[in-house]
């Protein structure tokens, strides 16, 4: 059987439900799509695309269709949020959207600033025209700001474009319908209007054609939108067909073709119809056809709209027995040369997607089923096939138009490639035409310009091919003797001992699969033996492994609980008669996977993996296996189960989330400077730093100039700093992360939303607080204790705003007096942490240049590198010479006055009892005179104390000779 629907999903409705809203990167793409139209190299471009929704265009489609495709299908009208909102249409549908080169005019009201918020906060140069919640209660002033908004918006227009119509209903452009649309009509009012006839003012044009154009290029939210809702009910469609085959025999040998196309012919024309489209050829039609029906005089027969009732599976083969063939082939023959045809698509595609050559596809399909041919051993079938292949590539747009691959539009679309062999001769059994086999794939290239560090260009590319979800090979048990063999095979599991072995467990779910690109994992039941495994599959009946078919058994179970555990069979060539197509490969080998957890997994461990460790009668015994073992080709396999196993897992209300942020604040809108919403902009911004309003908790404008913020920028931090002061250690390691504006996620958001900042299109002005960084160099060791102390001290000086002085980091390479070996210093003062590594020995790099220019001819093997605000690199070197081992300084005389109290009582003590001066006698206690007068002290003590002077100073003479002798070099003077 052969069958062409086409495997570009046909989208049966082409309204989006805004699954993606407010994607910054996708929103911005779409607008620079929009401004692209207005700036090519013509002079009849319009200056303005002009964008009215609701009763003010008198509800016109194709301003809806523009709406739609800028906002994410937000105006569709099976949008449930305007129902849940409680607001009356002709609320949520007030606005005007002037969209200009380089900026874009809005005009909404308070009600639906809060939906549109989201969606449109990213947009460059963006201009809000909204009143505030009270300035709208009143309904004649509202009414006139929407007027003079409008008159606002087009002032500097010449040239209008008008969406007049939607993409399947052209309508003759009547710049007339367009001066009766009730806001264009206020345009001429006296006093508010813009002073005569909107339509006598401006030249209006229709631009519809090009808006269609951009429409139906693919982008990151269509692709998206294709694979969550077309491809799934193309995907449900497939599901259709293939139940019609899954019925017992004899039942299935009475399908007809009619019967089996059902599904998709009702697919398509509901497709059709849905997109508008008018071309009903019969190139365009799914068909089905059985066997040696599906000839070349069959295929081109010119219309499948009556499909035949009397082509039956049964009488579709050679000579009237059943056919051989369907989807994908169950006969040996038929299913080599179908599997060379998918081999050479799917290198078609790669070649198409590296070179965008249809040429060089062809050529690669062509040789690569050639070469298929020869691995299938059918080199004998490569003449008599030559001319008998049909090789296609299409370009097809978002809603099934077929689109030619040299078009200026090409390159953004989705592409199928379809290979035909017709007529394929039995040229073993000599009986005619066995039929055709078919193959279609669709895929989606994106190719990105990279720029190299010397200027010169490169390119990478990918691709994805989503209908691969699609099984591009699958077979049925049709003819009786095939039934009972699978049927005698299932048995087994019920005898106590057969050709297998002992019966060991089984009867659960597991998945079986190979590298085949034929194959998909396919779920079904497993049984294990002593001597072998049992694989029950509906489609294509039982599949028996025994041992003395294996070469290798080998066990993978991941390093946790949520890893699928891996069997992996390698087998025989003696397996290959006894395989479907799809699992066997070059390599040999099988996959079948056991869910964690399952039943199956654990009763694996409890009765199976002993018995098959141990060498049974065919010497094959199970080994463990790490991930390091297993090749690219199973690492791939066990990936794609492993995704398998979570989409299975996740619960379905899980899989997709949205979050919508609502606010209602127009009345900060008019009150910004201009670009501000750019200036906060995610992908640039990742702070913002607030300095007044901050002191009243929860100041409603603060508040509300944080929502508006937080609208284009999701993810920005918002720093309260009162006066420009700056209090919490956490806000100045947010400004100063090295890491937050290299992170993935901001580079990638400059690149989509900023093309071509890297050149220097854009402009973010400069950081601020400003940031310096000096590097010092300097030869002589440190002394670690200091040193330590000293970093760690960094973190209790750092000052507030303006921050002058403050050093943040510091990173290089010293030597310490305690050691040779040289020191790799990194410490961050916002964290408080210094790390001291010893640096790895290694090549000796040559000299640097800066050493040669320095005074000194000796190099200097150390540097650190200091980064903070406002810093000088003197203060550096003080900062860094305290670290250093200090010059003891000179001890200076001492004085009377410097004696201290306890060196006066030390003087005492020692020369008290020296001899008294007549007069004088001491009473044991105290010094007593004649007169009867008490002394504490001796009434010499003046002599002791300049005589302890006198001597301590020729010690402090002595100590300052000996320290002018020794040698002292500054830390930042060259070793000589």
């Amino acid at each position: 059987m052969a069958l062409l629907p086409p495997r570009t999903p046909l989208p049966p409705n082409p309204a989006r439900r805004g699954r993606s809203k407010a994607r910054p990167g996708a929103s911005c793409s779409r607008l620079r799509q929009i401004q692209s139209i207005l700036m090519q190299s013509s002079k009849s471009q319009p200056d303005g695309i002009l964008c009215i929704l609701g009763i003010d265009s008198r509800y016109n489609e194709g301003c809806r269709e523009l709406a739609n495709y800028l906002l994410f299908g937000f105006y569709n009208q099976n949008n449930n949020e305007f129902e849940k909102s409680g607001f009356p249409e002709e609320v949520l549908d007030d606005v005007i959207l002037l969209i200009k080169p380089d900026s874009v005019h809005l005009y909404c009201n308070p009600v639906n600033y809060s939906y549109l918020l989201p969606y449109v906060a990213v947009w460059r140069n963006l201009h809000f025209h909204c009143l505030t919640e009270n300035e709208y209660e009143d309904e004649e002033a509202a009414e006139e700001f929407k007027i003079s908004s409008f008159v606002d918006m087009v002032r500097d227009c010449s040239r209008i474009g008008i969406p007049f119509s939607s993409q399947g209903h052209l309508q003759i452009f009547d710049m007339f319908l367009v001066e009766k649309w009730p806001i264009v009509q206020a345009f001429a009012l006296e006093g508010i209007g813009g002073g005569g006839f909107f339509t006598m003012k401006y030249e209006l044009m229709d631009v519809s054609v090009d808006l269609w154009k951009t429409y139906s290029r693919m982008d990151p939210v269509s692709l998206e939108s294709l694979l969550y809702e077309d491809l799934m009910t193309f995907e449900h469609q497939w599901t259709n067909f293939f139940a019609n085959f899954d019925t017992e025999i004899p039942f299935i040998l009475e399908l007809s073709e009619s019967q089996a196309g059902e599904p998709f012919r009702s697919y398509f024309s509901h497709g059709m119809l849905s997109s508008h489209i008018t071309d009903n050829s019969p190139s365009r039609q799914p068909f089905v056809l059985f066997g040696t029906h599906s000839s070349k005089e069959n295929l081109n027969a010119g219309n499948f709209s009556f499909p035949s009732e009397g082509h039956l599976v049964r009488n579709t083969g050679l000579g009237g027995s059943a056919a051989k063939h369907m989807v994908s082939v169950a006969w040996k023959l038929l299913s080599q040369i179908y599997a060379a045809v998918v081999e050479a698509v799917l290198a078609a595609i790669d070649s198409y997607s590296k070179t965008s050559s249809a040429t060089k596809a062809k050529e690669v399909a062509e040789q690569t089923f050639s070469n298929m041919l020869d691995v299938f051993e059918l080199a004998y079938f490569k003449a008599p096939l030559r001319s008998k292949i049909d090789f296609q590539i299409q370009a097809v747009n978002n809603h099934g138009r077929i689109i030619l691959l040299d078009n200026e539009d090409s390159p953004s679309l989705m592409k199928t490639v379809t290979m035909v062999v017709y007529d394929i001769p039995d040229l073993l059994g000599g009986r005619g035409c066995l039929g055709s086999v078919i193959f279609s794939e669709s895929f989606l290239a994106s190719q990105i310009f990279v720029k190299e560090k010397d200027g010169s260009m490169s390119t990478e590319s990918s691709y994805i091919i989503p209908t691969a979800v699609i099984p591009r090979s699958v077979s049925w048990l049709v003819e009786d003797n095939e039934v009972k063999v699978s049927e005698k095979a299932q048995q087994v599991a019920k005898e106590d001992d057969s050709f297998l072995g002992t019966f060991l467990t089984g009867g659960d779910g597991a998945y079986i699969s190979s590298s085949n690109s034929l194959c998909q994992p396919a779920e079904g039941k497993l049984y294990f033996f002593s001597e072998g495994l049992l694989f029950c599959h509906p489609h294509h009946g039982s599949v028996t492994v025994s041992k003395r078919h294996m070469t290798s058994i080998r066990f993978y179970d991941g390093d946790s609980t949520s890893v699928v555990a891996a069997l992996l069979v390698g087998y025989k060539s003696s397996l290959l008669p006894h395989l479907p197509i799809q699992l066997q490969t070059p390599s040999n080998c099988l996959v079948i996977a056991l869910f964690p957890k399952s039943k199956l997994y654990k009763a694996f461990y409890s009765q199976v993996f002993s018995v098959w460790q141990a060498r049974g009668n065919s010497g094959t015994s199970l080994k463990m296996t790490q991930d390091d073992c297993l090749s690219p080709e199973l690492e791939r396999l066990h990936s794609h189960m492993q995704k398998l196993f979570s989409l299975s897992s996740c619960p379905a209300g899980e899989r997709w989330s949205h979050l919508r942020v609502s606010m209602s604040l127009p009345d900060v809108d008019r009150f910004l400077f201009p670009k501000f919403l750019d200036q906060c902009s995610q992908g640039l911004v990742s702070n913002v730093v607030f300095t007044s309003q901050t002191a009243e908790q929860r100041n409603p404008l603060l508040v509300q100039l944080q929502h508006l913020i937080r609208a284009a920028n999701p993810a920005v931090s918002f720093i309260l700093a009162e006066n420009g002061v700056v209090t919490r250690n956490e806000d100045i390691e947010l400004i100063l992360s090295e890491s937050s504006f290299s992170s993935p996620s901001m580079l990638t958001t400059r690149y989509l939303m900023y093309p071509g900042w890297y050149d220097g299109k854009f402009r973010s002005g400069s950081v601020v607080p400003p940031m310096l960084q000096i590097c010092v160099w300097f030869s002589r060791p440190l002394e670690k204790t200091r040193f330590v102390a000293k970093c760690k001290a960094l973190k209790s000086s750092l000052k507030s705003s303006p921050f002058s002085g403050n050093i943040y980091h510091i990173l290089g390479k010293v030597k310490f007096s305690d050691s040779d070996r040289v020191i790799e210093v990194r410490h961050n003062t916002s964290s408080n942490s210094l790390s001291l590594a010893p640096v790895q020995e290694g090549p000796t790099p040559p000299p640097d240049s800066r050493h040669e220019s320095r005074d000194h001819g000796g190099p200097q093997e150390c540097f650190l590198v200091f980064v903070g605000c406002s810093l000088k690199e003197d203060d550096i070197k003080d900062w860094l010479r305290e670290t250093a081992k200090q010059k003891p300084q000179r001890k200076a005389l001492k004085t009377r006055g410097m004696l201290t109290l306890q060196e006066i009582k030390s003087i005492h003590v020692k020369r008290h009892l020296d001899p008294l001066p007549a007069g004088y006698f001491y009473n044991g206690t105290q010094f007593v005179n004649f007169f009867g007068d008490k002394l504490d002290y001796h009434p010499l003590m003046d002599q002791f104390m300049n005589d302890y002077l006198e001597e301590a100073n020729r010690e402090i003479e002595k100590y300052n000779r000996e320290l002018e002798e020794l040698e002292y070099h500054d830390l930042f003077e060259q070793k000589t």
